[in-house]
Formats: structure tokens, C-alpha cells, sequence
């Protein structure tokens, strides 16, 4: 998906359907954003792409049917905890930004003076203190926060538990400041890239390509598509140096002396690295 977007911004319209193709066939079935991405605009009336979507369409609709077939057991809602009065002094201590090592939690007070979380790139949501450090959702039953503290009274990390599961969060740095870049500069970031994975497991080695395509939008936006996964903005705060908002990824690109384009990039997360390098054409 991410390689199409890349095609057609060099006017490749054969290479951006093959490329959508490739990506339908491995199982990509995005369609509202395939439908609504502006730079795959140009291609929408395209007959191989209306064959894409009524492919796509078919295998969703197909999906729809074996989850209808499914037999659940009927839903029997949590106990609901009861919400405590609690100071704006005290909410302020739990705002700040968690991370469980790729997601990137904020909370803070919104304009109601409310306890809100933004995971990641989704919609906010309000909790309510039900005690010290306890928190939890009146519209999700069964979502809760759990913030924890040393003997210094200091936040060490947060348990967030929901309907089948829980995840630990840590206490994360703040977004650096934001740095506006011409054109000039973001085109040089324009191409595909590719990172080859190695996961050691017993004594065999499973490997896998990561492929990233960078692409720059008419408003002067950097976006970076992960294989076939959705397009996530990414933002500069120095010339070479781009994060993701709401994601705890760093990504730095490299520019070899005397050439025009990067080379290269370096995606850093949580103390490690991974290289991309650049893929020509």
C-alpha cells in the first residue's frame, strides 16, 4: 500500500495499481482508506482499481458472514465502580505521558477539567477517580487505570486493564517541539525503504523484510506507510530528526555529504535501533 502511494507520486500509475495488487492479494482490505487517501485520488475511476474494490468488498462481506455465524456467550457487564471527588491539584499529579514501549498514552485535563487519555493516534476518552491512583472509564465498563508510586511519591508506571487483558505503562519524555521544514528539505526524505529483520528463536534464524515509503502530502506533511499498514504522519523537530505523535518511534534520517537524498533512516525505539536503508527504483 505504502510502495503505491509511492508510485503514483512519481507518476507511475502502472507500478501503483501492481503495487495495490500485490498488497489486496497479501490480505491489505483498508478500504475506507484506500477510498479516501487524496494521493490514490487520481486512480479511483481506474478499472483495475474498481476490480480491487470489488475485491476487497467481496472479502469483507465474507468476513461479515463467518463472524455472524459465531456464537458468543452473552456479555455480563463489570461492576461498575463509583466515582470520588477529587481536587484539579490531585488529577494534575497523574497527567503526563506513558508509553508500554510503542503506544504513547497522554492524559491530562481538558477544557472541563476532566481526567483524559489520548492513546496513540485514536479519540480521547475520559476516566473518573474512583481512588488514589485509581481511575476508570463511565462509558467502557471494564477499562481502568492504575497509576503506581514509589516511597518517594513518585509515578513509577500505570497498570491499564480492560475486557481480556491489561498492559504495563512506563512514565515517558514529552514530544520534543515541533520544527517547520521547507519542501525542499522534507523531498529529500521522499522514497522506499527497507529494514531486513532477524528473530533469533532456538538455533534458527527467521528473517523478514520491513518495508517503509515515505511520502510528502500538498500541505507540506510527512506520512511513512509500514508495509500494509495504515499511513501515520510523522513530524520534524530538527532537519533530519521526525517523530511519530502519539507513537514513542524516533526516526532519523541520513543525508551521505554532497548528495540530495537521504541514503537512509534510523528508526529508534525505546533504546533500540533498526535500520532502513534506501531502495532504488
Amino acid at each position: 500500500y505504502g510502495l503505491a502511494m509511492a508510485r503514483i507520486l512519481t507518476d507511475d500509475e502502472s507500478g501503483a495499481l501492481n503495487a495495490l495488487a500485490s498488497a489486496v492479494d497479501a490480505g491489505f482490505l483498508e478500504l475506507y482508506h484506500l477510498q479516501n487517501n487524496a494521493i490514490l485520488e487520481p486512480l479511483l475511476d481506474h478499472p483495475r482499481l474498481i476490480d480491487l474494490i470489488e475485491m476487497m468488498e467481496a472479502s469483507l462481506e465474507e468476513q461479515r458472514a463467518q463472524l455472524s455465524a459465531v456464537n458468543l456467550e452473552p456479555y455480563t457487564p463489570q461492576q461498575q465502580r463509583q466515582p470520588i471527588a477529587m481536587s484539579r491539584e490531585q488529577l494534575e499529579f497523574y497527567t503526563g505521558y506513558y508509553t508500554d514501549g510503542n503506544v504513547v498514552v497522554h492524559c491530562y485535563l481538558d477544557e472541563k477539567g476532566q481526567f483524559t487519555c489520548r492513546p496513540g493516534q485514536f479519540r480521547p476518552y475520559t476516566l473518573l477517580p474512583s481512588g488514589e491512583g485509581e481511575f476508570f472509564s463511565p462509558i467502557a465498563t471494564g477499562l481502568t487505570l492504575t497509576v503506581y508510586t514509589n516511597e518517594a511519591g513518585e509515578i513509577t508506571h500505570g497498570i491499564m486493564a480492560e475486557t481480556g487483558g491489561e498492559r504495563r505503562f512506563k512514565v515517558a519524555e514529552p514530544p520534543p517541539a515541533a520544527v517547520d521544514l521547507d519542501r525542499k528539505t522534507l523531498e529529500r526524505y521522499i522514497g522506499v525503504y527497507e529494514a531486513q529483520l532477524v528473530e533469533a528463536q532456538d538455533t534458527r534464524a527467521n528473517s523478514d523484510v520491513w518495508t517503509a515509503s515515505i511520502v510528502v502530502d500538498d500541505e507540506g506533511k510527512v506520512w511513512v506507510d509500514w508495509d500494509n499498514q495504515s499511513a501515520k504522519e510523522i513530524v520534524p523537530y530538527s532537519e533530519n530528526e521526525f517523530y511519530i505523535p502519539g507513537f514513542i518511534q524516533r526516526i532519523r534520517f541520513e543525508v551521505p555529504a554532497g548528495a540530495d537524498k537521504a541514503d537512509s533512516f534510523v528508526m529508534e525505539q525505546d533504546g533500540t535501533e533498526l535500520i532502513f536503508l534506501h531502495r532504488e527504483p
